[in-house]
C-alpha cells in the first residue's frame, strides 16, 4: 500500500512534471490499478512555457496513454485577469486549462510555448525569480496554480460546477497606471513610476483581460461524471525518487515539519505521497524503463534541459552546455538575458535599501559576476 488506508477513498491528483521520473510514476500507478476515475482521479502538468519542444512531445503522448486508460488529463498555465477591486483596476492571478496543440489564434486554448507565462509571472510581480527571493515561481506557475485546480476540481466532482469566469466585461483595458501606482506606493514601495510602469506593461497590456469560464470535458477525451464525495481533502501524488533526498528535505522545509519524512507527508487539504520513494526507485530503473518503453523523452539522460531550458537553479556548468537556437524563446538564450535585463532590480535606480556593494538582483542573486550575459559569453564560446 503507498497511501494510508484512510485516504484510499479520496480523489487522487497526479503531478507529472514533463520529466522521466514522474512519466514512469503515471504509468506505473496505471498499471497496478492505483487509479480510480470513479473516485475523481486526475493528472495534471502545469505549463511554464519555457519548457524544450521535446518535452511537449513528451507530455502529449503521456496525455494520450492516461487517457486510454480512462483518467482525465490536464495541462494548467498560470494566468492573470483584469478586474476591479475598491474601485481600482487592477490585475489578479489565476489559472486555465489548455489543450495539447500549440496556441494560436485559430487555438486561443492551446499551450504556450514562447516564455509568454513565464514573462506574465514575472510582469505582475515586477522582479526576477532569483536565489535571492526563493522559487517562486515554482509556487506561482506550479504550487499556486495546482491548489486553485484542486478547488475547482472538487467543486466539480461534487457539484458538477465547471471553471467560472474571472475578470470584468469591458473589451478594453481599464487599468489606470498612476491609480496601481499609488497601491503600490501605499503598500510601502519605493520603485519610481516610469520603471514600475515598465516592468508592468507585458502583464497589464499584453496578457488576457480576463480568465474565460471553461468546461473540465472541453480538455479530455475521457467522459467525466460527479463521483459520490463530499470531502474536501485530496491525495496529492508526486514524482520524487528514492535517490532524491534533496528534494525531500526542500519539501519537509517547505512544511515546517519536525520529523524526517518518508513516503509521505501532510499538508491541510492534502496529504502529499511519494510513490517512487515507497518503492524505491532510483535513477537506473527509470532509464532501465524507459530504454523497453515504446517511446521516450528525447532529450539528454543528463538533465540540461529538462523543464524551464535556461532555470537559473542549474547552475553554470550546465547551463553553458546548452545550444542555444531560435526554436522557441526558451530556447533562445538572448531572450533570457533581455528579460533578466528588463526586470532585475537595480537597486539604486529603484532607490530600494541595499546592502554596501549590492546594485542588481538578478535570476542569480546578489552575484556580481554571474548573470545570463556570462552565461550566453560561455554557451557562445561552446558552439562557434
Amino acid at each position: 500500500m503507498y497511501i494510508d488506508k484512510s485516504h484510499s477513498n479520496m480523489p487522487h491528483v497526479v503531478k507529472f512534471s514533463g520529466g522521466r521520473s514522474s512519466g514512469y510514476m503515471v504509468l506505473k500507478l496505471i498499471e497496478k490499478g492505483l487509479l480510480d476515475k470513479k473516485r475523481g482521479d486526475v493528472v495534471i502538468f502545469n505549463n511554464t512555457s519555457a519548457e524544450h519542444p521535446k518535452t511537449y512531445e513528451f507530455v502529449k503522448r503521456i496525455k494520450k496513454e492516461v487517457e486510454s486508460a480512462d483518467i482525465p488529463f490536464f495541462i494548467l498555465e498560470f494566468q492573470t485577469f483584469e478586474d476591479m477591486k475598491n474601485g481600482i483596476y487592477d490585475r489578479y492571478r489565476s489559472y486555465r486549462i489548455v489543450n495539447e496543440e500549440e496556441f494560436s489564434k485559430k487555438n486561443p486554448f492551446g499551450y504556450k510555448k514562447n516564455m509568454e507565462i513565464f514573462e506574465e509571472f514575472i510582469s505582475f510581480l515586477g522582479y526576477t525569480p532569483s536565489f535571492y527571493s526563493g522559487r517562486i515561481c515554482s509556487k506561482y506557475l506550479k504550487k499556486d496554480v495546482t491548489e486553485e485546480f484542486i478547488k475547482d476540481w472538487l467543486d466539480f466532482l461534487k457539484f458538477g460546477i465547471n471553471i467560472q469566469r474571472k475578470g470584468h466585461y469591458r473589451n478594453k483595458v481599464m487599468v489606470d497606471f498612476k491609480k496601481v501606482y499609488k497601491k503600490h506606493e501605499k503598500s510601502g514601495g519605493k520603485v519610481p513610476f516610469e520603471i514600475f510602469k515598465r516592468k508592468k506593461e507585458y502583464c497589464y497590456l499584453k496578457s488576457p483581460l480576463v480568465r474565460e469560464a471553461q468546461n473540465f470535458q472541453d480538455f479530455t477525451n475521457v467522459e467525466l461524471k460527479r463521483v459520490d464525495y463530499n470531502g474536501n481533502e485530496v491525495v496529492l501524488l508526486i514524482g520524487f525518487r528514492k535517490d532524491e533526498g534533496y528534494r525531500l528535505k526542500r519539501i519537509e522545509d517547505r512544511l515546517n515539519l519536525n520529523e524526517k519524512i518518508e513516503y509521505y507527508v501532510k499538508e491541510e487539504k492534502e496529504h502529499i505521497y511519494m510513490p517512487l520513494v515507497f518503492w524505491n526507485v532510483t535513477k537506473d530503473e527509470i532509464f532501465s524503463f524507459w530504454d523497453k518503453f515504446k517511446f521516450d523523452l528525447e532529450l539528454p539522460r543528463d538533465g540540461i534541459y529538462g523543464n524551464c531550458v535556461y532555470c537559473f537553479m542549474k547552475g553554470l556548468e550546465k547551463l553553458k552546455r546548452i545550444k542555444p537556437s531560435k526554436e522557441t524563446k526558451a530556447l533562445d538564450i538572448d531572450f533570457w538575458v533581455e528579460m533578466e535585463k528588463k526586470y532585475q532590480r537595480n537597486l539604486i535606480e529603484e532607490k530600494r535599501n541595499r546592502k554596501k556593494d549590492v546594485e542588481i538582483i538578478n535570476f542569480f542573486g546578489v552575484e556580481k559576476e554571474m548573470s545570463y550575459e556570462v552565461v550566453r559569453e560561455h554557451i557562445y564560446s561552446n558552439f562557434k
